[in-house]
């Protein structure tokens, strides 16, 4: 069994050991300058710049951005309702998506669980909420193909089909996806935002950044979204200049 183990000061779970499945520190980031701050994010202080960013997802102008998450991180559980709350207040400006990682053990079984759910057409924002809840709350047991559909039975969800769709050719292939994404990205902890493909912030990187360590978790990872915010309106506006230069 994998268990998550808080790392407050960083705000951040990453996987020390496959064999234990701890979290544990994320990465150390460079030192804050005097004028560094998340409402005007400085690269290598706030945010990092992707050094091959790839392409995104994206249609019809959106800038895309990434959650990279874990339902054994106790940070991404404390972090998940203000960011569902930011994400439905984008718009049109911005294409959200969720990415669960793979670090071995039981996040394998997870993340194929998050994406067959997908595929289904069944992954809304109040079981991924459930399934949170499931594991960080009631602490119950999800070790196991059975187990995890046992749950999913009880929340609605059509066990035949889930069984079905578990090891689809169409879920793997959204899985392989994701670990493209997760080695690209180089993402060894969680909870990790990329931005358009070409910027990556964490909570971790901005309470480093900015010597935050006397704030609550939960106001980090409020400067957090404040960075993301600042890099949408970045990428917005730099498509914009491009346009405008295209149109002349």
């Amino acid at each position: 069994m994998i268990t998550p183990t808080p790392n407050l000061r960083n705000n951040t779970c990453v996987m020390a050991s496959l064999v234990r499945g701890c979290c544990a520190v994320f990465l150390s980031f460079a030192a804050v300058t005097a004028s560094a701050s998340p409402a005007s994010p400085q690269d290598g202080v706030d945010y990092s710049t992707i050094s091959a960013s790839r392409s995104t997802q994206t249609r019809s102008g959106k800038v895309e951005v990434i959650e990279f998450f874990g339902y054994f991180c106790s940070h991404c559980h404390v972090f998940d309702e203000a960011l569902s709350d930011w994400a439905k207040k984008q718009g049109r400006q911005v294409r959200f998506r969720r990415i669960p990682v793979n670090f071995g053990g039981q996040t394998i079984l997870h993340q194929r669980m998050y994406f067959t759910l997908v595929s289904m057409g069944k992954m809304t924002d109040t079981l991924h909420k459930r399934v949170f809840r499931a594991a960080q709350v009631e602490r119950l047991p999800l070790r196991s193909e059975s187990q995890i559909a046992d749950f999913l039975e009880k929340n609605g969800i059509n066990r035949g089909e889930f069984v079905a769709s578990f090891r689809s050719r169409n879920v793997q292939a959204l899985m392989d996806s994701a670990a493209m994404a997760q080695t690209a990205y180089g993402i060894d902890g969680v909870p990790v935002f990329v931005v358009d493909g070409k910027y990556l912030t964490s909570p971790a990187q901005v309470n480093s950044g900015n010597k935050l360590d006397d704030l609550p978790e939960t106001e980090v990872q409020r400067l957090t979204l404040q960075v993301v915010d600042n890099l949408v309106s970045r990428v917005s506006a730099s498509r914009k200049k491009i346009s405008g230069k295209a149109g002349r």
